[in-house]
């Protein structure tokens, strides 16, 4: 693992402008987002980290990354709240744009499950995960990242399929 998150550092060129974020979150940041009982809090800590990552558009990559993203796999995949959900997802789009091709490995992990709520109802939710995938896309460009987006045109819900399609076609419009 740490041979990767050095290879994923060491892909990204130095940049003098990169911001380090994660010194910034509070001690216990991930416990919050998972265990608060209160979804207005867990999306405030959420929202924390979106503030950060807007104010510094260029991120410095370090190997706490995997700590997020495991944090942000957790949220997508038991949160019943769709704001936290949205802002998880959110935050999973504002890191890819941060880090680029650094945080490729940790879009790996992410972009299945965001592909998975493309089927969501709810308008606000969906057009953040499809924001969120739209970036992972340009940002962190795998061949794998791709494959989890044309796995979902197999998915049985139309609009899934739907989703997935519009989102192959905006990325090879870039």
């Amino acid at each position: 693992e740490k041979v990767e998150d050095l290879k994923a550092a060491a892909a990204e060129p130095l940049r003098p402008d990169a911001e380090e974020v994660l010194a910034k979150l509070p001690s216990g940041w991930s416990e919050g987002v998972t265990k608060k009982p209160k979804w207005q809090d867990r999306k405030g800590d959420l929202g924390l980290l979106l503030q950060l990552c807007s104010k510094y558009p260029v991120l410095k990559y370090d190997a706490g990354y995997q700590a997020i993203a495991a944090t942000l796999c957790r949220v997508l995949k038991i949160e019943a709240n769709a704001a936290v959900t949205g802002e998880a997802a959110k935050v999973c789009g504002a890191l890819a744009a941060g880090l680029g091709a650094a945080f490729d490995k940790h879009s790996r992990m992410l972009l299945p499950l965001l592909i998975g709520k493309l089927r969501e109802k709810n308008s606000a939710l969906l057009r953040q995960v499809t924001e969120a995938v739209d970036q992972q896309l340009e940002h962190c460009p795998s061949d794998a990242a791709f494959e989890a987006v044309v796995g979902a045109l197999a998915d049985k819900n139309p609009a899934a399929r739907k989703e997935a399609c519009l989102a192959l076609a905006r990325a090879a419009a870039r």
